[in-house]
């Protein structure tokens, strides 16, 4: 048991193609035998999403994520890259750590009806005692 707090904000026009607006989203996860969990320890996401049209057909979108997971927190609630849309094109799990933080920059491109192009520039730093695991 965990009692978990979210704040979010969207403020995009469009939840499968924005072209401008933002997303901010925060979670805490608290775990602790007071709320009937075996373990005690804490977890943090923040991510900011933003969008910018760049004429009628361009887009260029943007994010940052910082993840912090505290105390004896167990593997899986570990911060991952590749997994929830963090960086993707890494495989989740190959990547673990108790600190996070990833930027990832897209142009985006509408060339014929549905049909749509993108170009993705990715960065990502972890604490130096990060080791590689397999899963």
């Amino acid at each position: 048991m965990a009692q978990v707090q979210t704040l979010r904000a969207l403020r995009r026009d469009s939840t499968f193609y924005p072209t401008k607006g933002s997303i901010f989203n925060f979670t805490g996860d608290f775990f602790d035998q007071a709320w009937g969990s075996k373990r005690q320890y804490q977890t943090y996401k923040l991510s900011y999403s933003g969008y910018r049209a760049l004429g009628e057909k361009q887009v260029f979108a943007y994010t940052g994520i910082i993840s912090s997971a505290n105390q004896n927190v167990p593997f899986y609630d570990l911060c991952f890259y590749g997994t929830n849309n963090y960086l993707r094109g890494y495989t989740g799990g190959e990547f673990q750590n108790r600190r996070m933080f990833a930027t990832q920059v897209e142009f985006r491109r509408k060339l014929k009806r549905k049909i749509r192009a993108r170009s993705v520039w990715r960065s990502r730093q972890y604490r130096p005692s990060m080791e590689r695991v397999s899963i």
